[in-house]
């Protein structure tokens, strides 16, 4: 046994071997022991080291006990100063009761690695660290292999506390290596680091009891690389979980993921999340307040109270299931997010019983293209539904519909589609349309009068259900094998009151109007200068007029062509429109009583070419 009551440095190589006989601790401090060295203890009749409340350790080196033959006692045992340094490392391996024990009074600091039931086949025989005293990491804990809890703290908050603003990882290395509890908090701890829990063979992995207080202001995850038979966190007793604004608790492979029955608090305003949770997710006879987050796929939440905060299923998609009537509080707020049409493409909130919407604010994203038509169901109860939502904020074109028993959103693409050219010229744009979208082939188009930036088809072919351009505006086909094409199935295609230019070698198509194909108004212009079809498709009814002038100004310039096709009546020029065909026009309307051209008023001039059948 080395007993210190003064100073010791060491700078070499303290050790104790497997066949050393000592029977009490293998080192005694109670004066200043600085290790910038090595320390190996493998046989001890007690303690590995012990720390006693005058003493003040100090490792700046490496500190290795039991980590190839049994210490019978504790690995560290401190009740004064113990302090593991930026560049020090602690080994704890094979020991007969716990790894390191912290007593009241005693201050343990790590800044830089303890190891505890690393090496293959250790074990501690009770907890890796049990803390009465205040116990301080600011860098890495690795606890393994221990027969009972991975850490377990005691006392008040007055003399006892466990902080943790590095990362400690409990079970990681190995499987079913935690005999009872990853975490037994008894006494006041708070983590603004992050702690990570599996392979605990305990009902929990995280339990707060016996006046506990766990307050966590970092990351907590549990069950993330292992299965866990039992739950992930236990509150009771007069413990209390507090999961502060910065917090997160992110529960995968459990039974159960919260339980609580007998706790003073527990309260989340960071976030939760939920995954693979076999039976429920949060089961609480006490008082859950809620205004965080609770989030991920919850196999079943069982509460006795209201609660507020956001619900926001799945990792996107995914579930939360209540297993009862819910009611939630003012202010509460459900954030949906859906990828698609098919089963579990869409978040769901799903209720075992009734609930009234009036308090719930629903916020939805839509992160795929969806197609005319498409439901999405986002909320289902076995209850009734009632009320309306106290707000709603849909993408633009969903609609919400809310039946008896769900939540539905709808897509519904618009009729029209009306130019703003707030971008630029491009029509392909959507910035350009005031509903933020292209529009298609079941669009009814208005052009307007804008300040501004005059639309241009340009580069891919276009095709809408019909067209207006108003006084004032101005459509440009440019040249080069742009296309244009109006299918009306009903009324009229193409009504022009503003100006409509087709440029050389690119072409617009009005076809199968229900009524007539192209109106232009008093004050509208056309000028075709390149190829320009009006008329039915080969075997529809010959009805309507093709082209009618109604006083504007229609100019065909030289080598440009118009065709009109299976109508009943082909140009129609009236009210002192004026018509002038430089270029081509060709006929084929066959029929009884059929007019290729009908002159009633106006100017109807052609120094061009008329010809076909008509």
């Amino acid at each position: 046994e080395l007993t210190s009551t003064a100073s010791v440095l060491n700078l070499g190589t303290i050790l104790h071997e497997a066949t050393d006989n000592i029977v009490g601790d293998a080192i005694r401090n109670a004066g200043t022991f600085n290790n910038a060295s090595n320390i190996n203890i493998q046989q001890a009749g007690n303690d590995g080291i012990v720390n006693l409340s005058t003493g003040l350790f100090e490792n700046d080196g490496t500190i290795n006990v039991g980590t190839t033959a049994n210490i019978t006692g504790d690995g560290i045992e401190n009740s004064g100063q113990f302090l593991n340094l930026d560049f020090a490392t602690t080994y704890i391996d094979f020991v007969g009761a716990v790894g390191i024990r912290n007593l009241a009074g005693g201050q343990f600091t790590n800044s830089n690695n303890i190891n505890l039931g690393q090496a293959a086949g250790s074990f501690l025989s009770a907890s890796g660290i049990a803390n009465s005293g205040v116990f301080t990491n600011t860098d890495l804990i690795n606890i393994d292999n221990v027969g009972a809890d991975g850490i377990v703290t005691f006392g008040s908050a007055a003399t006892s506390s466990f902080s943790n603003a590095g990362t400690i990882n409990v079970g990681q290395n190995f499987s079913n290596s935690i005999i009872s509890s990853g975490f037994n908090c008894q006494g006041n701890m708070t983590n603004t680091g992050t702690i990570n829990l599996d392979n605990a063979n305990s009902t929990n992995l995280f339990i707060v009891f016996s006046d506990g207080i766990f307050n966590n202001e970092g990351q907590l995850y549990i069950g993330q690389n292992s299965p866990v038979g039992g739950g992930a966190i236990e509150v009771g007793d007069n413990g209390s979980l507090i999961n502060t604004n910065t917090g997160l608790i992110d529960i995968k492979r459990t039974d159960f993921g919260i339980f609580t029955d007998g706790a003073t608090a527990v309260t989340n305003a960071g976030e939760i999340f939920f995954d693979e949770n076999n039976i429920t997710s949060i089961f609480s006879f006490d008082p859950f307040t809620n205004t965080g987050l609770i989030g991920g796929n919850a196999t079943g939440i069982f509460l006795n109270n209201s609660i507020g905060g956001t619900l926001s299923p799945g990792f996107s998609p995914g579930t939360i299931v209540f297993d009862r009537n819910q009611a939630f509080l003012a202010g509460t707020v459900f954030e949906m997010e859906v990828e698609g049409t098919g089963v579990g493409e869409a978040d769901v909130v799903a209720i075992n019983g009734s609930l009234d919407l009036s308090n719930i604010n629903l916020e939805v994203t839509v992160n795929y293209n969806p197609a005319d038509n498409d439901e999405i169901t986002l909320i289902t109860t076995t209850g009734n539904l009632s009320n309306d939502f106290a707000s709603v904020d849909l993408p633009a074109l969903w609609i919400l519909e809310v039946g008896s028993n769900s939540v539905v959103i709808r897509y519904e693409l618009p009729t029209t589609y009306t130019w703003t050219g707030v971008v630029s010229s491009d029509w392909f744009v959507p910035g350009n349309w005031d509903n933020m979208l292209v529009p298609n082939a079941t669009s009814e188009v208005i052009i307007p009068d804008v300040n501004t930036n005059d639309p241009i088809i340009d580069g891919v072919p276009v095709v809408v259900k019909s067209m207006v351009t108003t006084i004032g505006s101005s459509l440009t086909i440019p040249a080069d094998n742009n296309f244009l094409r109006i299918d009306a199935a009903t009324g009229t295609g193409l009504i022009v009151d503003g100006q409509l230019t087709v440029g050389a070698f690119s072409e617009l198509l009005v076809s199968d109007s229900g009524d007539d194909g192209v109106i232009v108004g008093a004050t509208g212009t056309i000028i075709n200068n390149g190829i320009f079809i009006i008329g039915n498709s080969p075997g529809d009814p010959a009805d309507g007029v093709a082209l009618t002038n109604a006083g504007g100004t229609i100019t065909n310039q030289i080598g440009a062509d118009m065709r009109i096709v299976n109508v009943q009546v082909g140009i129609s020029n009236e009210t002192n429109g004026t018509f002038t065909n430089n270029g081509n026009i060709f006929f084929n309307i066959t029929g009884p009583d059929v007019e290729s051209i009908r002159r009633i008023s106006g100017d109807f001039i052609n120094v061009g070419t008329i010809s076909g059948e008509a």
